[in-house]
């Protein structure tokens, strides 16, 4: 198994720190956060070089700005057109994925039906889809939680939605904190979509280290062995907070993000044996 690590659960610390970081403690690999408009390829080639990780997955970010379901045809072009240049990035450092939200991340209400929303999500993906497909890069839907969105919340939705866009290279990514709260067995819902599962982010009930929460990981562990699963574990860990996104936004607590780092591969790993 190869271990990943999110850098945005670092904040506004400079990208070598969060490297710096995850290699210290035996990652693999990073997902980076998708920001085109403040990312230096060469910059990042030459620190990915220094402290030789790979890049497991780019990770879009999807505000309600960039919602690819919303009514408003500007809104998702906004959102088409991040995606591609987060594409042309994933390209360049050779991710195998990335992550693809289908709809704004805090949109608690719809600005159409729901089925019209839906089919415009499907329409807004397949067009990255196909750009992705181009760039050799792997499109993988996440569902989040209810209380962040309210169009995708499950695996087996998810599924679905990629069912319908029909193209080879979309698929989906689980994520241990999501699926706490939507999943009614996490190890059962991954069984029962099985290879479409094609990234995955950790993060305890808490959405602390793995182990420092009440979710088995070990019954996740076994089913992610019995679907054959060759990808990435990705930690998404982030500090306690009313709202991940604020957390986010102060001061890195160096102690706490070392701490957090370490702990959850050590763990995993030891489960995962």
């Amino acid at each position: 198994m190869r271990y990943s690590c999110h850098n945005w659960i670092f904040g506004k610390e400079p990208l070598e720190k969060s490297l710096e970081r995850i290699a210290r403690f035996g990652y693999d690999a990073v997902d980076l956060l998708g920001d085109p408009e403040n990312t230096d390829i060469n910059k990042v080639k030459g620190l990915l070089n220094r402290y030789k990780l790979e890049v497991a997955c780019i990770g879009g970010a999807f505000p309600p700005e960039r919602d690819l379901a919303n009514a408003d045809e500007q809104i998702r072009k906004t959102g088409i057109n991040y995606a591609k240049k987060c594409l042309d990035i994933a390209s360049e450092v050779d991710a195998r994925s990335m992550v693809v939200l289908p709809s704004g991340v805090g949109k608690s209400k719809p600005t159409a039906p729901y089925e019209k929303e839906w089919n415009l999500a499907v329409d807004s993906i397949k067009e990255i889809g196909e750009y992705a497909a181009e760039k050799n890069v792997t499109l993988v839907i996440e569902c989040l939680n209810r209380y962040e969105t309210y169009l995708v919340n499950k695996l087996s939705q998810a599924v679905d939605m990629a069912k319908q866009i029909d193209l080879s290279n979309v698929r989906i990514m689980a994520d241990t904190f999501h699926m706490n709260i939507e999943e009614p067995v996490i190890a059962d819902s991954i069984r029962e979509v099985g290879d479409y599962i094609k990234h995955i982010h950790l993060a305890d009930s808490n959405r602390e280290a793995a182990g420092r929460g009440h979710i088995d990981f070990k019954s996740i562990v076994q089913a992610l062995k019995d679907i054959e699963y060759s990808g990435y574990l990705s930690m998404e860990f982030l500090p306690s907070s009313g709202s991940p996104y604020d957390a986010i936004q102060g001061k890195v607590d160096q102690k706490l993000a070392d701490q957090f780092t370490r702990e959850s591969i050590e763990y995993m790993k030891k489960i995962w044996k």
